[in-house]
């Protein structure tokens, strides 16, 4: 009795060591993506909050002209790394969405899928309003 229910422990153990592997791989890439991911938005997020909590109070003390020059560089600086970052964050979020359903885990599902709702709202309006006024600042000459 103990030889066979040793064969039966032997044979289960490789079998759930394997199980145990696989899963934390699983587990490392999964919280691999869902770390990056919340660090991008956790980026893109903040780049807004520094704007409401009046992150550049020296803005206000600008003359209309001083103003359009430095949002010439700063719109030109922007634009070159949202051409990186911005589908890199649509990537991740969706990836993340994508996994976290098929994890059965649906209540983070769900704010992870209400990111990026927020997030195609946010980039709709940047592409419909401030980029055509982005476009205008750019065409003025200053100097």
């Amino acid at each position: 009795m103990s030889a066979s229910g040793g064969d039966r422990t032997f044979a289960a153990s490789p079998t759930k060591t394997m199980v145990m592997d696989s899963s934390i791989k699983t587990f490392n890439a999964s919280s691999t993506l869902l770390f990056i991911t919340v660090l991008l938005a956790g980026f893109y997020g903040g780049t807004g909050f520094f704007v409401v909590l009046g992150g550049n109070p020296a803005i206000q003390k600008m003359s209309a002209a001083t103003f359009a020059e430095y949002w010439q560089h700063t719109d030109f600086y922007m634009a070159a790394r949202m051409k990186f970052f911005g589908p890199l964050l649509l990537l991740c979020l969706v990836g993340s969405t994508a996994l976290l359903y098929f994890q059965n885990n649906f209540i983070s599902c769900g704010l992870m899928f209400a990111a990026l709702v927020v997030l195609t709202a946010d980039l709709f309006v940047i592409f419909n309003f401030n980029h055509p006024l982005n476009r205008l600042i750019q065409s003025w000459d200053l100097n």
